[in-house]
């Protein structure tokens, strides 16, 4: 796609993005994590031959079903399909866009393949390198700290139990590009120690 499609296609997709955000009560997300994604992303792409304007794109969008939710109380219920959901927000917010159907096929299919579930792996580099940075986000963000917002009728007990399996699921699933674990191995520690030490 040329620079310019690029650039205006950003700029508008994100102008869109903030705006649903700011409606639905969510500009903690797309700035605790979208944003995060992105910049994960900017650091995997030098060490991974890909297209960078499909990875920033697809990583802007990989969750943008989540900044539609009306209510922060479904949050939860909106996670367990929000790669298939996002995709054909996705497929929407670039139609008016001149890009190659292949560049706009990427994009969507790395924002279906980023959750990493049966049935959607990433096969190829972009997908990987969203689905990568969606898990190094966790890292390096309060990601882990956000727990309590949407179940705060939990004990500290189920919480800490709760995040040790997410810090080694999200530890795991950056195998899928084994230079990211080299970025992110100190944050990652950190964190193990942190809730090692209430267990």
């Amino acid at each position: 796609m040329l620079d310019k499609t690029y650039k205006r296609a950003n700029k508008d997709i994100n102008k869109h993005m903030v705006k649903k955000a700011q409606h639905n009560n969510a500009m903690w997300f797309y700035n605790l994590h979208i944003k995060e994604v992105v910049e994960c992303a900017r650091q995997l792409l030098p060490l991974y031959n890909s297209d960078e304007k499909v990875v920033t794109l697809a990583c802007w969008l990989h969750d943008v079903s989540l900044l539609y939710v009306e209510s922060q109380n479904n949050m939860i219920d909106a996670h367990k399909i929000h790669h298939t959901e996002s995709a054909k927000i996705a497929d929407e917010l670039l139609k008016p866009y001149k890009m190659d159907k292949q560049e706009k096929d990427l994009i969507i299919s790395c924002v279906q393949y980023h959750r990493n579930k049966s049935g959607y792996q990433p096969k190829k580099t972009e997908e990987k390198i969203v689905a990568v940075a969606d898990a190094m986000s966790h890292f390096t963000s309060l990601y882990y700290f956000t727990y309590f917002k949407f179940n705060p009728n939990d004990s500290l007990e189920e919480m800490i139990l709760k995040r040790k399996k997410q810090i080694e699921k999200d530890w795991n699933k950056l195998d899928i590009l084994p230079k990211s674990k080299k970025i992110v191995k100190d944050k990652y520690l950190f964190f193990k120690e942190l809730i090692n030490n209430y267990t």
